[in-house]
């Protein structure tokens, strides 16, 4: 069952210390728990139900995304323009685009599988990763930023050299 806030997907991926390899930048985590409230589960085991007030999730996401952004771009001393690739939490084509809007970043950057693979939530970046790579996108000594907004609200943003 997937929703605003329930992904269909997980993955999982290794670090490791290769001075060859891909390098992890940094990156940064911000949570506004104020939010804590417009998405919340039920939790019987039986019967997986979720109430969630989509409209003001993605305003308030959207809104942690934005500062979460430029706190990101000052951790790692990047510009709106740095990365080559912005591999995104991706729950709906709309979310998508209202992202790339508000932080003005180049979709042309961006990497979307929604339109096949449905609302893959947090895993939704890392598989963007994944399938840029398999495509032959994303080359050797490109830089990648990896953004996460979740429930709660919570953003996670990551730097990569790959």
């Amino acid at each position: 069952l997937a929703n605003m806030t329930l992904g269909s997907a997980g993955l999982a991926f290794v670090l490791s210390s290769n001075p060859n390899g891909h390098k992890l930048l940094g990156g940064i985590h911000q949570t506004d728990s104020s939010g804590h409230s417009l998405c919340r589960g039920h939790g019987d085991i039986h019967e997986l139900r979720m109430e969630t007030d989509t409209v003001e999730l993605m305003r308030k996401g959207l809104v942690l995304s934005h500062v979460s952004w430029q706190f990101f771009k000052n951790e790692l001393g990047w510009d709106d323009t740095t990365p080559e690739h912005i591999l995104t939490h991706q729950i709906s084509r709309s979310h998508q685009e209202k992202f790339f809007q508000l932080l003005k970043l180049d979709e042309k950057k961006g990497y979307s599988n929604i339109e096949w693979l449905g609302n893959t939530g947090s895993a939704a970046a890392p598989l963007s990763l994944a399938m840029a790579c398999e495509e032959g996108r994303i080359k050797k000594g490109d830089q990648a930023a990896l953004l996460g907004i979740g429930s709660g609200i919570s953003t996670l943003m990551l730097g990569l050299t790959w």
